[in-house]
């Protein structure tokens, strides 16, 4: 029998890969909102172990990574199959797939911060979002794109659709550019671009988000994307090729790669220099390795592709844009809603089954209907 990859010319598995990875960024802001995790580099055997238990299932920044590659990978495909479309249909389906999604999420973050504002005494993180009362020019800061502004003020998880939208724009050119040169100059490329980038911004103290600095680090990302698309075939003959037990430690390795990379190397160059270096976010590259490690093995290692395209993950994949875009205004509105009455164990088991259901709405009512209608008028351009 066909899997659905094959009967419908699309890649189910990177679905699923996106629906787990949205899946960990909603168990993260929920973390988020109780557990400040570790400030400093004097803690206990015991808080390191609590850390990494719970970060295997709040891994939502390298989740937030595994986006941009996929979306690098998915978005590359028609160009290295010579099937490139025109400028005027890409953007015209970039914009109905993400950014009028992204207009009905805001519309209701607005709705929900228009109910509940002000901080909520839990943690820091927790009073960025709805922390004041609706400013109308912000909103419009939000639906534009424009300015420096703060994207965590109604929904925190719209600063990764900033970056989406606006490479999108580029991403053409950028595609482009990189089909062209070989891997051993864009590669380097990469990481030169991601540490100049990444220190220059945060020499300025203007940190990652969303400025031009900042968007070159995350372009990197879908550079890699693009490069795992040019090699696809190669790397998942390879991937195919390996033994149950071979490729079951290559996945072990990746997804700890992908976990933890970061973080270790991070709490190296910590140590080595004492505080964080300027350049430290270009470690970000590290777990990047693990995230191209796991799409590679999705596609090519039959157990792990099997897998994802079981029931569970799918239906997490369909529902992965929905469930970013409007999980953030759930757990806000529960927190100034319930959020003291309540154990957070028992707010948790409201919100992830509020979260899965409100998903599949959006999806079915908002989501799909955008699509097949971006598709209806890319056809009439």
């Amino acid at each position: 029998m066909n899997s659905p990859a094959n009967t419908k010319g699309r890649l189910h598995e990177l679905d699923a890969l996106r629906g787990i990875a949205a899946l960990t960024v909603i168990l993260l802001h929920f973390s988020n909102a109780y557990y400040e995790g570790l400030k400093d580099l004097h803690v206990s055997l015991f808080d390191i172990l609590t850390y990494c238990t719970i970060h295997v299932f709040t891994a939502g920044y390298e989740a937030v990574m595994m986006f941009f590659l996929l979306s690098g990978f998915v978005l590359a495909l028609p160009s290295v199959s010579n099937r490139p479309q025109t400028y005027r249909v890409f953007i015209t389906r970039r914009i109905f797939r993400i950014y009028f999604p992204y207009l009905v999420a805001l519309a209701i973050a607005v709705l929900g911060n228009l109910c509940w504002y002000g901080p909520l005494n839990m943690t820091r993180w927790a009073d960025n979002t709805w922390e004041h009362a609706v400013q109308w020019h912000a909103v419009w800061q939000h639906v534009l794109f424009i300015g420096r502004y703060d994207p965590s003020q109604f929904n925190t998880a719209f600063w990764t659709l900033i970056i989406e939208m606006r490479i999108s724009i580029l991403f053409p050119l950028l595609c482009f550019i990189v089909l062209r040169v070989k891997p051993w100059i864009s590669l380097p490329a990469v990481v030169f671009v991601s540490i100049a980038a990444t220190y220059l911004e945060m020499q300025h103290n203007l940190g990652l988000i969303p400025g031009i600095a900042g968007m070159c680090h995350y372009a990197g990302m879908f550079v890699v994307g693009i490069l795992l698309a040019r090699y696809k075939d190669r790397l998942t003959k390879l991937a195919s090729s390996l033994s149950r037990r071979t490729g079951g430690l290559c996945l072990a390795g990746a997804l700890l790669l992908f976990l933890f990379g970061m973080a270790s190397v991070t709490l190296i160059g910590r140590t080595w220099f004492g505080q964080p270096p300027m350049w430290m976010p270009a470690f970000d590259l590290v777990s990047l390795l693990g995230a191209a490690s796991i799409i590679v093995l999705s596609l090519g290692f039959l157990p792990l592709k099997h897998l994802l395209l079981t029931r569970i993950p799918q239906f997490l994949g369909r529902v992965s844009y929905s469930m970013y875009l409007i999980h953030s205004t759930f757990l806000f509105a529960l927190l100034h809603a319930v959020g003291k009455k309540i154990a957070g164990f028992e707010l948790l088991l409201i919100y992830v089954p509020s979260v899965l259901l409100a998903s599949a709405v959006m999806y079915r009512l908002v989501e799909k209907p955008l699509m097949d209608l971006g598709r209806k008028v890319s056809t009439r351009i």
